[in-house]
């Protein structure tokens, strides 16, 4: 019966709706500015970070340190899939972002990107060229990753994710019996109408 049809189909799109969120990956590092590795004539004022998806405010930090292990930061905002860091007292030299940032799963990620800034030669114990996971981001801690979020701040991460997933799972929830209920009533109609022709 067509009935049928419309209800197996409306409880499918419901078993996707709740599949959907666990099957989701980790958020990741899709772009930076500066690159990975990049020499720069002039120091910047700002590093941008772009995730693939808007990362949480809850966690999330990043650290732009010298090789005395400085941080220049001065200022972190969250904008779309953005975190921008406004830079100071950034002169010629080797530089760090580490920056740990809570994707939209609510759980953590963090790198590694190194620059430099103006013609200063090889990285000091290095060839000059960048670790080949600087950019990756990874899912574990790491002593170059940035200080974890203050005591509780992990719980009310973890709390924000689940909650984004309870949400859209209660809406595709919501839309199936909306869906169920139209198509008991238009089936009703029908048969009222078979039943009481004009």
């Amino acid at each position: 019966m067509p009935t049928r049809r419309w209800v197996a189909a409306g409880m499918l799109a419901l078993a996707l709706v709740l599949v959907a969120p666990v099957a989701h990956g980790h958020d990741e590092l899709v772009s930076s500015v500066p690159l990975a590795g990049e020499v720069l004539d002039e120091p910047p004022t700002q590093v941008v970070l772009t995730m693939s998806a808007e990362p949480l405010e809850i966690g999330t930090t990043v650290m732009v340190t010298d090789l005395d292990g400085v941080d220049h930061a001065t200022g972190l905002s969250l904008s779309g899939n953005d975190a921008v860091v406004d830079l100071a007292d950034l002169t010629e030299g080797f530089y760090d972002v580490r920056w740990r940032v809570v994707s939209s799963d609510g759980h953590p990620i963090s790198g590694l990107i190194p620059f430099t800034v103006g013609d200063v030669g090889p990285r000091p114990g290095a060839d000059g060229s960048p670790p080949a996971s600087a950019a990756q981001p990874s899912t574990d801690s790491a002593p170059s990753a940035p200080p974890a979020p203050s005591p509780g701040a992990e719980d009310r991460v973890a709390g924000q994710g689940v909650g984004r997933v309870l949400g859209i799972a209660a809406a595709g929830a919501v839309g199936a019996l909306v869906l169920w209920w139209m198509v008991g009533r238009l089936a009703s109609l029908r048969r009222d109408r078979r039943s009481h022709p004009n």
